[in-house]
């Protein structure tokens, strides 16, 4: 059992992330769906694509396409037909840190509060969750225990929250192989 990290943003240093304690980590085709049939835009040859959106009719539509492995739900609206779709298709909601850490005060309470309230209703409807630190430089890389810490602080139970990291992340990379 290893962790991984799925989305990190950056040319990371693979020493670096294997000494916070990560077996493995990606850089994924990450794009923003603007319009609809944004998802045919990917590469065939891509392996990993993270799709992320504010439109939730947008992210249906990612969660339904082959192309597509990872959604984010930027906005955290909870929408549940969206959930019900992910957990379906068994695509993974990214749970990103570095949204947390880029902002403060009030602005992050209301976001975890949003985040808080999305992960219960995911948990309740069975998608599945993987928290993944969007890092865009190495200061916003965070260790398998912070991270596992951090869900914990979202709502996750401490399996759940080792099992956003480990488990789900080894079934995205198998399903996209």
């Amino acid at each position: 059992m290893g962790f991984i990290d799925l989305d990190v943003r950056f040319k990371a240093n693979s020493t670096k992330v294997s000494e916070l304690g990560f077996s493995d980590f990606r850089s994924p085709f990450a794009f923003e769906m603007a319009r609809p049939g944004d998802a045919r835009k990917i590469p065939p040859s891509t392996q990993l694509a993270a799709a992320s959106s504010l439109s939730i009719e947008l992210l249906r539509e990612a969660a339904k396409s082959k192309r597509v492995s990872l959604l984010c739900n930027r906005g955290f609206i909870t929408d549940v037909g969206l959930i019900r779709d992910s957990a379906a298709q068994k695509k993974p909601f990214e749970i990103p840190i570095a949204p947390l850490l880029e902002c403060g005060g009030i602005p992050r309470a209301i976001l975890m509060s949003k985040m808080r309230f999305f992960i219960k209703i995911c948990t309740k409807l069975r998608a599945p969750l993987v928290i993944v630190s969007q890092a865009k430089d190495e200061f916003q890389l965070k260790s398998p225990e912070e991270m596992i810490a951090i869900g914990e602080m979202l709502g996750l139970s401490h399996d759940q929250a080792e099992w956003a990291i480990t488990e789900i992340p080894e079934m995205v990379l198998d399903a996209s192989r």
